[in-house]
């Protein structure tokens, strides 16, 4: 059996960032990829916080993770990524960061989120390494909650493009 091996998509992000810390506290080999696409001139107030947010999600990690720039979408970087690194376990969280933009970007939230798991599925599908393949869906797939807490059994009526897109990539996981 091969030595359990992480790459985390969408990385250096807030959830991706304290998984990673989790994962590399356990002694796990771990490669982030992450675009390290900024969104935060579109609130000002947050614009010089980036660095800061990109320093504090990195600073147990330093050292400890490789990291590697790109983007989900460019499927042949990818393919080189996950060849080169050999993941036995993928998390894909990688997607469009702020849910509320994706109105103003859709083709950006669509691509991040669909493209980018329908490329990792694609390579997946032609490599053994990998063991595991976990999605990282969102609440925004359900809509209005009709109960709460809602479970996987909820009933989902997306409301916004990000939802639509974040279902749309739960079907195809499942489907491939």
């Amino acid at each position: 059996m091969a030595e359990t091996r992480f790459l985390i998509t969408g990385g250096a992000g807030f959830l991706g960032s304290h998984i990673a810390k989790a994962i590399v506290r356990r002694g796990i080999p771990t490669v982030i990829l992450d675009a390290f696409v900024q969104y935060f001139s579109f609130l000002d107030p947050m614009a010089e916080l980036y660095n800061r947010y990109l320093h504090e999600r990195f600073d147990e990690l330093r050292g400890k993770v490789k990291v590697v720039r790109g983007d989900t979408r460019d499927k042949d970087h990818l393919r080189r990524v996950i060849t080169e690194h050999r993941p036995t376990h993928i998390i894909h969280l990688a997607a469009l960061p702020i849910a509320n933009l994706s109105s103003t970007f859709s083709e950006e939230a669509i691509g991040s989120i669909l493209t980018g798991t329908v490329n990792i599925l694609e390579i997946i599908r032609d490599v053994s390494f990998v063991e595991r393949f976990i999605y990282a869906s969102s609440s925004m797939v359900y809509g209005d909650f009709q109960y709460v807490p809602a479970d996987e059994e909820h009933p989902k009526n997306p409301k916004c493009i990000y939802g639509g897109s974040k279902l749309c990539g739960e079907i195809m996981t499942r489907v491939y």
